[in-house]
């Protein structure tokens, strides 16, 4: 099967998402919804009709979508809408079909149908659906004219040899192979490196930005990527990472909130539904999000993050495709598409680490082993939150490069 018949959005419903969520939004015409560089964000599920309605901030109109697949509806697929002005995203998920990532330069009426093959879908109209004018503007949203103005995690710049054998399963957005985006899933990764390879010249660098949902307590797992495609190589200087700024020496990061509010120069606040600092502690509330504000100074193989505190109906992020879900005893540590589910207990004065070391991420809860799994990523930030309708608290974050 060629390429053009292939796309991604393969990764997998996180199983314990639910249990994390089980005190906030269950129903589907329940909404989530974030503000992210001017552009709101919000999610919603399917009815039995297979549609879905939103109101669009800047005009007040009703935005309404119809999911349908071999011409019957499609209900329980859940719908991210991108509420950009002439530019809207509509990001479709559901289990049984490939998710799409479709651009839109106006309200009215939409209307998409899910394949269980990936399609790759070309930006190239200039009418209301796939447009290339509605596209560029919403990639220029997400990786802006560099890192420092962009809206998405800058997550490093690639050479072509990495971009090939780094490539793994999300939605890719490119700037520069014409406008489109390109689903990868596990499957078709090297077809899809060979597509890639064609396409470049040895020279070419990209500068990589990615949107994750679950980081912003949406229930969509499927990680957006943006790629700014420089053919003749360089990516434009990033100098986010200083740990001398962070006062943690010998350490990528550490924080051990003494202050009585959220230590601005460390930490970005991406939903703010209840952030509490003091006596030395960190409480998230209800769907609240923090993320480090720079990256870490260095990459290293070998690499511990190390949380102390109550991170049960939580979760802790370590940048690229690196994440801890803890709820109700339970614990998922997910690196790409492989996972690993065990018991541990995270109560309130728990030890948690997450260790990186060559191909292999371990969990250790209190000095005990409880899983590992294979990952080829690497530590980059860290970014914390809380579960909807549910707390964590924690005493201190620290990430140490050994």
């Amino acid at each position: 099967m060629s390429l053009e018949h292939k796309v991604s959005l393969d990764h997998k419903v996180l199983g314990l998402l639910a249990m994390l969520g089980s005190a906030g939004p269950g129903c589907a015409d329940d909404e989530h919804s974030i503000n992210l560089g001017g552009v709101a964000i919000k999610e919603r599920i399917t009815d039995s009709e297979g549609a879905v309605s939103f109101t669009d901030d800047q005009t007040g109109e009703d935005v309404e979508v119809k999911v349908t697949a071999f011409g019957n509806p499609v209900p329980d697929t859940t719908v991210i809408f991108f509420d950009n002005h002439l530019s809207e995203g509509f990001l479709l998920s559901h289990p049984a079909f490939a998710p799409r990532l479709e651009v839109a330069l106006h309200n009215s009426g939409h209307e998409y149908s899910l394949t269980p093959a990936p399609l790759q879908i070309s930006y190239n109209s200039f009418k209301k659906e796939r447009s290339k004018p509605g596209a560029k503007k919403f990639h220029a949203w997400a990786a802006g004219s560099d890192w420092a103005a962009a809206n998405w995690e800058y997550t490093g710049c690639l050479d072509r040899e990495n971009m090939l054998t780094l490539m793994k399963p999300t939605v890719y957005m490119l700037n520069k192979i014409d406008i489109s985006s390109l689903g990868v899933s596990e499957r078709d990764i090297d077809e899809t490196a060979e597509y890639i390879g064609d396409k470049l010249p040895a020279s070419a660098t990209a500068e990589v930005y990615s949107f994750t949902p679950a980081k912003y307590g949406f229930r969509a797992t499927t990680t957006i990527t943006a790629l700014v495609i420089n053919f003749e190589g360089g990516c434009k200087e990033n100098n986010q990472s200083d740990t001398e700024e962070y006062g943690c020496e010998g350490m990528l990061f550490c924080d051990y909130f003494n202050g009585t509010s959220l230590d601005q120069d460390k930490w970005s606040v991406i939903n703010d539904a209840g952030i509490n600092v003091g006596d030395g502690w960190l409480r998230l509330y209800d769907s609240s999000s923090i993320g480090t504000k720079k990256e870490f100074a260095e990459t290293c193989p070998a690499a511990s993050a190390e949380v102390k505190g109550s991170l049960d109906g939580g979760a802790l992020y370590l940048g690229g495709d690196i994440a801890l879900y803890a709820a109700n005893g339970m614990a998922q540590l997910l690196c790409g598409e492989k996972e690993v589910i065990s018991f541990a207990d995270f109560g309130s004065a728990s030890k948690i680490n997450l260790e990186k070391n060559g191909e292999t991420l371990s969990l250790r809860v209190n000095g005990t082993a409880i899983s590992s799994l294979p990952c080829s990523s690497t530590f980059s930030r860290a970014h914390l939150t809380a579960g909807f309708g549910r707390e964590i608290e924690l005493d201190y974050v620290e990430v140490n490069c050994r």
